[in-house]
């Protein structure tokens, strides 16, 4: 009730640019707040929107998003990998009879997609991302975004134990003002029976903030059977091996 129960959604302000990570039901209620800040402002919405990978705790909050239903001058770009599937596949797939009432052609706000891979680029706005793939199944994207205020990663749905993904994961966060890092796990449930499943937990979490030089490590991605004072007691334990450690929460704000 405290750490909250929305799937993963985080939003991130540079200057006059938002940028969001992930469209999990945590999108909801992030339309919600972008409509009132629209209409105090009078100024339509405009974002990027980063998704990961396609499973459903990353992309649940879409049908429910209001802004995509205004017409325009509402104006969204998503970017994600096609490996699988293309992005705008997925949304008419999730709101497909017999799934959803609504189709996507409901959507009246603008919308562009591109295809993101590995690598860096330059946003256009003083600020530059990096990607790279993360150990998950079917693949998950870590994001490096890089401005003039300060350096976020966002790496969520990510499993240790593989040399390469290691090595690149801690690449993506060196130096990082805030990590964002998968811990799902406690370190005994993901040897017991957590294997294979591409998620990670708080003590990787640690070692990845530690070798990477990243300053502040943000506990992401809970257990939905982890309550908040297991969450609390996994915050405790990981300050014992570094000190800026916090777990993330419905409606935290971190400034860079």
């Amino acid at each position: 009730m405290r750490y909250g129960g929305n799937t993963s959604c985080v939003e991130v302000r540079f200057g006059n640019q938002l940028y969001i990570f992930d469209c999990g039901t945590g999108f909801r209620l992030l339309g919600h707040q972008l409509e009132a800040d629209a209409k105090a402002s009078g100024k339509p919405i405009y974002a990027h929107v980063f998704v990961s990978h396609f499973h459903w705790d990353h992309i649940q909050g879409m049908p429910f998003f209001r802004p995509l239903y205004g017409m325009p001058p509402n104006h969204f770009v998503f970017h994600s990998s096609g490996r699988t599937r293309q992005l705008k596949q997925v949304m008419e797939e999730q709101m497909a009879a017999p799934y959803f009432p609504v189709g996507l052609n409901e959507m009246k706000a603008q919308r562009e997609f591109y295809d993101i891979e590995e690598g860096k680029t330059d946003l256009g706005d003083g600020s530059k991302m990096k990607t790279m793939w993360l150990n998950h199944p079917q693949g998950c994207l870590g994001f490096r975004l890089e401005t003039n205020e300060g350096t976020l990663v966002y790496a969520t749905d990510n499993e240790p134990g593989d040399e390469k993904f290691d090595k690149a994961v801690r690449k993506l966060a060196e130096g990082a003002d805030l990590l964002i890092y998968d811990a799902q796990y406690l370190p005994e449930e993901y040897a017991a029976r957590r294997r294979g499943w591409g998620h990670s937990h708080w003590r990787e979490a640690v070692n990845v903030v530690m070798e990477s030089g990243a300053k502040e490590l943000l506990l992401f991605h809970h257990d939905p059977d982890h309550d908040d004072a297991l969450i609390d007691k996994v915050v405790t334990e990981a300050r014992n091996y570094y000190p800026k450690v916090r777990a993330a929460a419905e409606g935290m704000e971190v400034k860079l």
